[in-house]
């Protein structure tokens, strides 16, 4: 416990603790992480209540945060069968390794747990990194609490301003913040989806035959916004 972050130090460190005044300066997608946060860890606070445990809910939150921002990806044959959120663990120790896009390790993991192996030789005393995952300062800032310096956010282009619009009109399902689940990014420099833009469809949408003509056309209308952009 001594390890983990002041009260102080969250409230300083993660948008989802600031005033709203404060959240409002933020970039639009980072906003929108943000947004998502609040709902997702309210709900889940509304259904730790509704267990029989009493918690204050910024107190909650906190201890959501902690969790959040120190849970490692752990997909084996072990977890294959569950939700992807259920596929996360906490790993004692793991979670002091602090990031950078130059990790100066490489993790991977198995049945048997996590292995982190340093990938050059290391000066005594010399702090060891690894990659949380190439994203941008709007997700790194929402989930973990602090920004790469140097980190060129304007390879990526959001393009949920356009997205969401389509979506509602198509009536798609939408989240409280009028959008589909997901973020729709490309790259700047080549005009490429960041991700697999169908991952990011609600899972009801993917697997209901009766909404594929709906997907279909949402996914065209991505891609056709995708080569204007690029052109």
């Amino acid at each position: 416990m001594a390890v983990l972050p002041t009260q102080q130090e969250l409230h300083a460190s993660f948008p989802l603790l600031w005033p709203s005044w404060l959240c409002e300066m933020l970039p639009a997608r980072a906003r929108c992480l943000v947004d998502r946060q609040e709902v997702r860890c309210h709900e889940q606070w509304e259904r730790t209540l509704a267990s029989g445990v009493s918690l204050d809910e910024e107190e909650y939150t906190r201890a959501w945060l902690l969790v959040n921002s120190r849970t490692f990806y752990n997909g084996s044959s072990l977890t294959e069968g569950y939700p992807w959120e259920e596929r996360l663990a906490l790993i004692p120790l793991a979670d002091l390794f602090n990031h950078s896009r130059e990790a100066g390790c490489s993790v991977n993991f198995s049945d048997e747990g996590y292995v982190v192996t340093a990938v050059r030789g290391n000066d005594p005393g010399e702090e060891m990194y690894i990659s949380y995952g190439d994203y941008s300062n709007d997700y790194i800032l929402a989930e973990y609490g602090f920004a790469v310096e140097g980190r060129d956010d304007e390879e990526m282009i959001c393009l949920n301003d356009v997205v969401f619009p389509k979506a509602r009109a198509l009536g798609l399902p939408s989240s409280h913040d009028g959008g589909p689940v997901g973020e729709y990014a490309i790259d700047a420099n080549n005009g490429q989806p960041c991700d697999d833009l169908t991952r990011n469809m609600p899972r009801d949408l993917r697997e209901d035959g009766g909404a594929k003509d709906l997907l279909e056309e949402l996914l065209q209308f991505v891609k056709d916004r995708i080569n204007d952009l690029a052109s």
